[in-house]
């Protein structure tokens, strides 16, 4: 059963602050993530609080769509604290607010536990659930997701864990999306992020990862 999230929004002159909070880095550090900020220690504590909520993180919308970008907070080695933007969650606007789903390209297979091909493919994904459909007739769909591979390019196989939503048509069937790994997860929303920017604009207002 999903869990409803209560985000905690940060309006436009949050935001403007937040991004007042960037610090040059060290001669010795590499360079940084666009989406990460550094803060001091009091900001940080300020922000802290906000992480009790169920999730934390900032809005931005664009027409009809709406980006979530969680904050994460973070400790390197030398124990310096920052916070960062991780991929977002795209939403559609409407009456019911609803995942953005990506029709994808051939790039995007689906495969076994050995790296073979399945006789599906991906009708739309988001990164809250999918659909597949049968490339043949005479193939019968799945009605779990069990031992099938989302193969994003240039990522390791991500394992899809989920659950039968309804049929959409006799040969499409929809899954909701869940016990993925922590990394899978984040693979997902950072392709669908890319994705996103590819068909909508602006893209440089958004940050890169």
């Amino acid at each position: 059963m999903d869990k409803t999230n209560h985000n905690v929004v940060i309006n436009q002159q949050e935001l403007d602050f937040i991004a007042g909070l960037e610090h040059e880095s060290n001669e010795n550090d590499g360079p940084l993530n666009d989406s990460e900020v550094f803060v001091t220690n009091a900001e940080l504590s300020f922000f802290k609080h906000f992480s009790k909520a169920d999730s934390v993180g900032v809005v931005a919308q664009y027409g009809n769509h709406r980006l979530f970008f969680p904050i994460e907070f973070n400790t390197d080695e030398q124990g310096l604290d920052s916070m960062a933007f991780a991929p977002p969650q795209i939403f559609e606007k409407g009456t019911h607010d609803r995942s953005w789903r990506l029709i994808p390209k051939q790039e995007l297979i689906l495969i076994d536990r050995q790296g073979q091909p399945l006789p599906y493919k991906l009708r739309d994904i988001s990164f809250s659930g999918l659909s597949l459909q049968a490339s043949d007739t005479e193939i019968e769909l799945p009605t779990e997701l069990e031992d099938i591979y989302l193969k994003i390019p240039e990522h390791p196989k991500i394992p899809l864990n989920g659950r039968f939503s309804r049929y959409i048509n006799p040969g499409t069937v929809a899954f909701e999306l869940d016990d993925m790994s922590q990394q899978g997860n984040r693979t997902l929303r950072e392709y669908l992020y890319s994705a996103h920017q590819m068909l909508n604009k602006p893209k440089s207002l958004l940050p890169e990862y």
